[in-house]
């Protein structure tokens, strides 16, 4: 059956999600479950990304998916709308799995043209070139986000080991001599992906974010994209639409019981 123009391009902003944390954190199989273990305590790191199991299968998958993650602090069950069946929702929550604040699956259209206002093109967008600046570069999520030191050392590694990948470009902005705001792409398949923006508490409301978002869609016209792609947190929302994103679905984290 062809999928509607909406359905595609969830498919598209879900597709691009999962591809880019098959790559990061790795993704293994459990009846129906596709999920990552990777060795941090971040909970976002531990999850479970796509679910399509039988109805009657479902508080088994759970028990089993748990026991899998007994070792994590947390993990994190995705809610989307490709989840099947949709009854797990309820039976997470009776299992003590507590609802996360949701992320918008945002696209925007890259064949119309670009311009950057005077303020943000002043801002000064640089390219990490060598490996080894990630270990800087990575400071300002592991703040934005509080990530504990061994989930970050694990986050840098990661992008480390795919330095060479063409589908990974990192991006940075300076103040005298410090890392202050960051994002990453991810493109695959003429989609840009967005992910890992922070920035530093002391340098917030200074556009910093705006000309990392800006400057990435120019990126992705340049590399060949026709479409780019966010989750966009419920704070950062309302600046990714006045910026030309347009909200499609809903990613919905749901946590487990923290173990210790």
């Amino acid at each position: 059956m062809r999928l509607t123009t909406n359905d595609s391009i969830k498919r598209l902003i879900f597709n691009n999600f999962y591809s880019f944390f098959s790559s990061t954190c790795g993704i293994q199989k459990y009846q129906g479950c596709s999920y990552s273990a990777p060795e941090a305590d971040f909970a976002l790191f531990n999850s479970v990304f796509e679910t399509n199991v039988k109805q009657e299968n479902l508080l088994s998958v759970i028990n089993n998916m748990k026991k899998i993650y007994q070792h994590k602090k947390q993990f994190c069950w995705w809610m989307t709308d490709f989840v099947k069946p949709k009854e797990i929702q309820e039976a997470l929550k009776h299992e003590g799995f507590t609802i996360g604040n949701p992320f918008s699956g945002m696209f925007y259209n890259l064949t119309k043209p670009l311009t950057f206002t005077e303020e943000l093109s002043s801002i000064h967008i640089q390219t990490v070139t060598n490996k080894e600046e990630l270990d800087t570069w990575i400071k300002p999520l592991q703040v934005a986000f509080e990530i504990d030191d061994r989930s970050t050392a694990f986050c840098a590694n990661a992008l480390k080991s795919l330095f060479d990948d063409v589908r990974f470009k990192h991006y940075f902005v300076e103040v005298k001599e410090k890392v202050v705001g960051v994002g990453s792409l991810f493109t695959e398949n003429g989609v840009s992906g967005f992910y890992n923006l922070g920035v530093l508490p002391e340098y917030r409301h200074q556009k910093i974010a705006t000309a990392l978002k800006y400057f990435r869609l120019k990126e992705s016209q340049r590399l060949g994209a026709t479409v780019a792609i966010l989750q966009s947190s419920s704070m950062g929302k309302a600046l990714d639409q006045k910026i030309g994103f347009n909200s499609v679905f809903d990613f919905v984290p749901y946590f487990s019981p923290t173990a210790r």
